[in-house]
């Protein structure tokens, strides 16, 4: 019996390194880790906003992040966002993908958080919104690729 060490534990890379994220959240989970992950990657967030505009103001700073808006609405109609990641409650995601989703001309991908709503119905609202604008959805769903994950897949 031979066992496979290919555990797949590195995310797959994109096709392009310059998308243009714009940042919709700026507590800790957006500030100290997307933040951080996407410097490191390589990636460029060129926007942020949050529910607080003082906050999202203090993020970008610490980050570099060129651009503040006061509300998600104006982030989402900035033409140059391409890719919106969304770290808020899960209670308002259907609420901004509704947005989101008037943005199509411009918006190519949307990255949510889990749980991706408070419902089944409402997680499959903003699948459906989604498909239909013709915007890549993904979910982040922690440990995805870590390697104690990877090798729990069946042999």
């Amino acid at each position: 019996m031979s066992i496979n060490l290919d555990l797949e534990h590195v995310a797959p890379a994109p096709k392009r390194k310059d998308y243009r994220i714009g940042a919709i959240g700026a507590g800790f989970i957006m500030r100290d880790c997307h933040l951080v992950a996407y410097d490191h990657a390589g990636y460029k967030v060129v926007a942020i906003t949050s529910a607080s505009p003082q906050k999202a103001g203090q993020v970008a700073q610490a980050r570099g992040i060129p651009k503040v808006y006061s509300t998600y609405q104006e982030l989402l109609a900035d033409p140059s966002i391409e890719v919106v990641d969304i770290a808020v409650p899960p209670d308002k995601q259907l609420m901004i993908v509704r947005e989101a989703v008037k943005h199509a001309s411009h918006l190519k991908g949307i990255l949510a958080q889990k749980p991706l709503a408070m419902n089944y119905a409402d997680s499959r609202e903003i699948v459906r919104l989604c498909e239909q604008a013709g915007i890549t959805l993904a979910v982040n769903q922690n440990m995805r690729y870590d390697h104690s994950i990877r090798a729990l897949r069946p042999c």
